[in-house]
């Protein structure tokens, strides 16, 4: 029971990003622009290696392979936190991790061949003050003390906020279901996040949104910094309740696409205009495609869909290394992949009843967080919340009625169970929970019959794992978001229309079914969106807008950005010697059979030893020789020797539009365009004449 029941232990070391070159340099990268992605395949070059035998140390046959290296010299910077909060243990592993650091010299592959070189070190951390901090920890035998981690109040999820609550004898909020505000958060996505979902062979898919059931701990303690005694009750007893983080759309959270919107078949999902069908409008729905996917903004007085987006998500690749050999080994677990969400910015809400957030100010505090699994590398946020707003409610006639034709729109799953408490998505659920909710809020003798005139609905099931336990956690299912559907509501005595729309908007924020704290359960009433028969839809354009500032000498990127340029320019110029052979062969006159094979060897001999501008000389002292002898002068046409003499004299001849025309080719540099001209000069010359003498000796 101790092992198995016992507080999962908070992670002391997490929000590990990435580590990244710096910004202004990574501007110049960021897009899918071809100059961009040039730039991007220049921070890697491919190296030819071979299997070596672990037996002998030779190299195995057959074994040619290629390795991806990254370039030397370039500066990556990372940032982590510790979530300690005793102040003495926190210097005295803030130390420890500055020496350890300088201790390390190589990292990745290829380590005993020389590769992956490397210094590291903590920024703003005293090396000497790091090795005296240790040495006086050390007793007189030179052992470490052992440093016991004293942060008993860091708090990974809901389960510790509720353990270490104590229960004072005082009574419990009354909530007032129908009084509440609601206070708008944004949540930043900092570093991709991991919200696993399923696990498939060994990749772990991700949801596309944030569920708030990882945002609860930092609810609990925003409530607690703001005067909340008790964060965990007010938890339990529904006075807040947080919903999911969903994409955000022109500053709105977006909701899920209803799965009653169709589009045509052969319609781009990318096309700059898109007409999507509404079949529980009315439509017919043959020959149109489900949009399935996606979330949407739309104007809540119209119902129009103003724009909608998908979640941008990538997998990354990791390895297990075995403790014992500090090497990637199959034996412990082998290659597995993480599918997350990119950085971007969510958005979501928390339902406060009012007689508490009258006693809060929410308003401008930011924390930041952790959210997902893998917390080392993933999931690094930061939450702010914004002013409270009032729900305000719709204006509805005041008439009795006796029944009510009305559409639902689930924006969040719902979590139901059947009468053997078994987790179930049957539809048939959630109406009898609404009915029972019905009864209940309008005082009803007995539960209102409700029928499903028109339905759109779909299961999801969503698996995860409790690293604490070592044991699967209970599945979710239920309905997916998106799902809706037109209800027929019949009452047994006439009902008062206001009650009724003021109890069916208070359940939209309060949620159905299971876990409604956590953000599951939310549905939307008779929503303007679900009425409209075609949306015509816009989306904006969100690429990203990128301020290239060219790097200049007083920049520490600046010896990075130059070996870049270098092998951008010197890939494109042997690129371009290949590519116009023939037309560089025009431009120096050569003729069929004119220069003959011995005056080419000849020159390849001299265009070998061109390395420098110093080497110039000597090759036009070579072009003055054979002028002067007629009988190697009369195996060249007759103004080619001229036009060679020309290029090998003046160096920036060979960047003329008919040579090597550099117009367009990216810079990274201030000035780096003339910079690199001087620099390739020779190498420029060196590739057009070896193109040009090999496209001769094959055309003569």
């Amino acid at each position: 029971g101790q092992v198995l029941f016992d507080k999962p232990q908070p992670a002391r070391l997490r929000n590990l990003l990435d580590a990244e070159i710096a910004a202004d340099l990574r501007s110049h990268m960021i897009g899918d622009g071809p100059d961009a992605i040039e730039k991007r395949e220049a921070l890697t070059f491919v190296k030819a290696s071979v299997k070596l035998d672990a037996a002998t140390g030779q190299a195995v046959d057959e074994h040619l392979r290629f390795v991806e290296m990254c370039r030397g010299g370039i500066d990556l910077s990372a940032s982590f936190e510790l979530a300690i909060k005793d102040e003495a243990t926190r210097q005295s592993c803030l130390a420890f991790l500055t020496v350890a650091a300088a201790l390390v010299e190589s990292f990745g592959g290829k380590r005993r061949r020389g590769a992956g070189r490397c210094r590291w070190e903590l920024a703003e951390a005293d090396f000497e003050a790091s090795c005296q901090h240790l040495e006086s920890l050390c007793d007189a035998e030179s052992k470490l003390k052992l440093l016991l981690v004293k942060d008993a109040d860091c708090k990974d999820s809901l389960e510790a906020t509720q353990d270490n609550c104590q229960d004072d004898g005082t009574p419990d909020l009354v909530v007032d279901k129908h009084e509440f505000v609601c206070v708008p958060y944004r949540l930043d996505l900092e570093a991709p996040a991991a919200i696993t979902s399923d696990t498939l062979g060994n990749v772990k898919e991700t949801l596309d949104f944030v569920p708030g059931t990882f945002l609860l701990s930092t609810i609990a303690d925003v409530l607690k910094s703001a005067g909340v005694s008790d964060p965990s009750r007010h938890l339990h007893n529904g006075s807040v309740k947080v919903s999911h983080a969903t994409p955000e759309i022109r500053g709105q959270a977006g909701a899920p696409v209803p799965l009653s919107l169709s589009r045509e078949k052969g319609q781009s999902r990318f096309a700059s205009r898109r007409d999507w069908i509404n079949e529980l409008a009315g439509q017919d729905g043959h020959g149109l495609k489900p949009v399935r996917s996606g979330y949407v903004a739309c104007d809540t007085k119209s119902g129009q869909i103003i724009d909608e987006t998908r979640p941008a998500t990538r997998a990354r690749t990791h390895n297990t290394v075995d403790e014992q050999s500090q090497r990637p080994s199959s034996d412990v677990g082998g290659v597995y992949s993480y599918q997350s969400i990119e950085p971007t910015t969510l958005r979501g809400y928390l339902t406060v009843c009012r007689s508490l957030a009258q006693q809060l100010t929410l308003c401008g505090q930011a924390r930041a967080l952790s959210v997902g699994t893998s917390k080392k590398d993933y999931g690094a946020a930061r939450i702010e919340f914004e002013t409270p707003v009032d729900v305000n409610e719709t204006e509805v006639a005041e008439e009795s009625i006796s029944d009510l034709v009305e559409t639902f729109w689930v924006v969040s799953d719902v979590l139901e169970r059947n009468v053997a408490l078994r987790r179930t998505s049957a539809l048939d659920e959630f109406v009898n929970d609404l009915a029972h909710h019905l009864q209940l809020e309008l005082s009803l003798k007995a539960a209102p019959r409700i029928d499903v005139l028109q339905q759109f609905a779909r299961t999801r099931r969503i698996e995860s794992w409790s690293s604490a336990w070592s044991l699967p956690r209970p599945s979710l299912i239920g309905l997916v978001a998106g799902s809706c559907g037109r209800l027929k509501i019949a009452f047994a005595q006439a009902v008062s229309r206001r009650l009724v729309t003021k109890c069916l908007t208070s359940l939209e924020f309060q949620g159905l079914g299971l876990r409604t704290v956590e953000g599951y359960g939310r549905v939307k009433f008779g929503h303007p969106l679900l009425s409209m028969k075609s949306h015509d839809v816009c989306p904006a354009d969100r690429r990203e807008t990128l301020l290239e500032h060219a790097i200049n000498q007083e920049s520490a990127s600046y010896p990075v950005a130059c070996s870049l340029e270098r092998a951008i320019w010197q890939r494109r110029i042997h690129a371009a010697a290949l590519q116009n052979a023939t037309k560089f062969v025009r431009g120096l006159e050569w003729q069929v059979g004119k220069p003959t094979a011995s005056q080419l060897g000849s020159l390849r001999s001299r265009v070998v030893e061109l390395r420098s501008v110093d080497d110039r000389a000597s090759f036009v002292h070579w072009i003055d020789r054979l002028v002067a002898t007629p009988n190697r002068a009369d195996k060249w046409p007759d103004r080619a020797l001229r036009v060679l003499k020309e290029l090998v004299e003046n160096p920036m001849a060979i960047w003329r539009e008919s040579f090597i025309d550099v117009k367009g080719w990216p810079t990274i540099t201030s000035g780096g365009d003339e910079r690199l001209k001087h620099e390739f000069a020779s190498e420029a010359l060196r590739a057009v004449l070896d193109g040009c003498i090999r496209e001769q000796g094959r055309n003569g």
